[in-house]
């Protein structure tokens, strides 16, 4: 018998209602804004959070609860309970299932694989019960640096340039690829500081305007572009 608990998508000031936070020396919880939600999501890795950074660049997802709901299951006679990490909802013109997800790392579960099957087992009889889909999550859908440079870009989403610097700064981009240094060289007698234009470049990459290579660490050699660009899970 499967069934699951709390199932309804909830904005959650406190959070850790279904499952309690998990402190330990050898890990690493915390809390990480969410703009799809408005509130902050818990984590319980770096993976976890790292999830939850790739999630907030992606335009297909209205809405991500982190701990969402308890499955109950019995394994060899015995009552359990598994708690998924996300339930992750998607805009109802992008026409996909909810997706309810576990982050593991490729060593845990080559180690200790045999230890999650039932209750992965449960979660995928619930989803297909409740017309969602689960998934396991790995580093390998989160490479780095890419995801190391979306946590840098995300604060600036909140270091909003002045105007007139963000129009000049689409402009330039709008001529094809320019290293960020380029950019600063070609602003220099617009008696900006250098620390504003390269914040206002940054900026705009974390609103999906100007798109960065994302796939080396950001630098003054980094490319930048006036066109949209999102991550995709």
């Amino acid at each position: 018998m499967i069934r699951g608990t709390n199932s309804k998508v909830q904005k959650r000031s406190s959070h850790f209602k279904i499952r309690r936070r998990r402190g330990s020396y050898l890990g690493i919880t915390g809390k990480y804004p969410s703009p799809q939600n408005r509130h902050c999501l818990f984590y319980e890795s770096f993976r976890e959070r790292d999830l939850i950074v790739w999630l907030a660049f992606d335009p297909t997802v209205e809405a991500v609860e982190d701990h969402p709901f308890k499955i109950e299951y019995t394994d060899a006679g015995r009552n359990r309970g598994y708690t998924p990490d996300l339930l992750i909802r998607f805009k109802p013109s992008v026409r996909r299932r909810p997706l309810l997800v576990e982050v593991k790392t490729e060593a845990e579960l080559e180690r200790s694989g045999k230890e999650f099957e039932s209750a992965f087992r449960a979660a995928r009889a619930y989803c297909k019960a409740h017309n969602m889909k689960f998934e396991v999550v790995t580093e390998k859908v989160l490479p780095r640096p890419r995801v190391r440079n979306l946590r840098f870009l995300f604060p600036y989403r909140l270091e909003v340039p002045e105007p007139a610097l963000g129009k000049q700064l689409k402009r330039l981009g709008a001529d094809g690829p320019k290293t960020l240094r380029n950019v600063v060289d070609s602003m220099s007698g617009e008696n900006y500081e250098v620390g504003d234009v390269v914040a206002a470049v940054w900026h705009l990459a974390a609103l999906q305007v100007v798109e960065v290579d994302l796939d080396t660490p950001l630098s003054m050699n980094s490319r930048m572009e006036a066109k949209s660009w999102s991550t995709k899970i």
